[in-house]
């Protein structure tokens, strides 16, 4: 009555654990049952079509960089830069804590940080509760969310080009422009 329990032996090794096909496992109409939604991995939701998520790089909160960065994939900003970023099919956010003087050009940004500088982008440019972009924007889309800051222009001409690098432009004399 006290003693110990025996455990029935297993006479059969255990099968390794399949992948389920969500296809052949859903309800109807392909719809996830209420315990596989909860399992939903961050590789699993929709991601925008104007970039893929394959890497990403960090500059962390105690770094400054000085100069042009031009990357390959997805990149966080928590540090300082100085300088330009070009990453013209990638994604560039701004964490809360990294600021960028800086012109920079990505497929899309989201700056919750601050940003002094121009933003270009092919698709969405965010600018989050917090916030603050003082510069000129350019792209297809941009969201600016309740509590954000922005100083400057929005163009959202869908058919301009972006370009896949940054603008140098001769600085403008005024005793050439004509007043009307």
């Amino acid at each position: 009555m006290f003693g110990k329990k025996q455990q029935p032996k297993r006479s059969e090794p255990v099968p390794p654990a399949q992948p389920v096909n969500k296809a052949e496992s859903s309800g109807p109409l392909g719809a996830d049952t209420e315990a596989e939604s909860h399992q939903q991995t961050p590789t699993d939701r929709p991601q925008s079509r104007a970039f893929e998520r394959a890497s990403t790089s960090f500059i962390g909160e105690g770094l400054l960089i000085e100069g042009t960065i031009e990357g390959a994939e997805d990149m966080v900003v928590e540090g300082r830069v100085v300088g330009g970023i070009s990453l013209p099919d990638h994604h560039l956010t701004v964490a809360a804590a990294g600021s960028l003087d800086t012109e920079l050009l990505a497929a899309a940004a989201t700056v919750e940080g601050c940003v002094i500088g121009d933003v270009r982008a092919s698709d969405l440019v965010t600018i989050a509760a917090g916030g603050d972009v003082q510069g000129d924007i350019r792209a297809s889309r941009v969201a600016l969310e309740d509590g954000a800051r922005f100083k400057g222009s929005i163009d959202m001409d869908a058919g301009a080009a972006v370009g896949s690098s940054l603008p140098v432009e001769p600085p403008v004399d005024a005793a050439h422009l004509k007043t009307a």
